[in-house]
């Protein structure tokens, strides 16, 4: 159970965190550039792709020791 409450606690740490990472890049002017825009749009892609995997493993997990 202690585990558990781990985890759910690192995944909603691991979304206020790209919360905070997304306001603070978008303080930014990314629009004159091509190239900023395209690493913005890269930079959240690879938050999102972490973050949903992120969150299967842990609804894999949840799966896994409940039944």
């Amino acid at each position: 159970m202690n585990k558990l409450i781990t985890r759910t606690l690192a995944l909603l740490f691991h979304a206020l965190l790209n919360v905070f990472l997304i306001s603070y890049i978008t303080d930014f002017d990314v629009s004159g550039s091509w190239l900023g825009f395209t690493g913005f749009v890269l930079f959240l892609l690879l938050l999102l792709f972490l973050f949903v995997r992120h969150l299967l493993i842990f609804i894999q997990y949840i799966k896994t020791t409940t039944l």
